[in-house]
C-alpha cells in the first residue's frame, strides 16, 4: 500500500478565523479551522473536506490540534 504524505500549511488572511490548509500528495484535501475557544474545554478545532466553500463538509472535530492531524492522517 503507497504511503500518502500529508502536510499541513497556514493559509488564510488576518480578518478569517485561524486556518490551515491540509495537502495529501501535494494537492488540497480541505481545511482545518480554529473556530472557538472554550474556558471549559479550551481550542476547538474543525476539519473540513473539500478545496471551495461550495463543497466543504465538517468532517471531524477535536479540541487538540495534533489529535486532529493524527486523525486526518488515518482517515483520509
Amino acid at each position: 500500500m503507497a504511503q500518502h504524505r500529508f502536510t499541513f500549511v497556514d493559509a488564510g488572511t488576518p480578518d478569517e478565523p485561524s486556518k490551515i490548509e491540509v495537502r495529501k500528495d501535494g494537492q488540497p484535501i480541505g481545511r482545518i479551522l480554529h473556530v472557538a475557544e472554550s474556558q471549559h474545554m479550551g481550542a476547538i478545532y474543525r476539519f473540513y473536506r473539500g478545496q471551495t466553500s461550495i463543497d466543504l463538509k465538517t468532517a471531524a472535530q477535536y479540541s487538540d490540534l495534533d489529535e486532529l492531524k493524527k486523525w486526518i492522517r488515518e482517515t483520509q
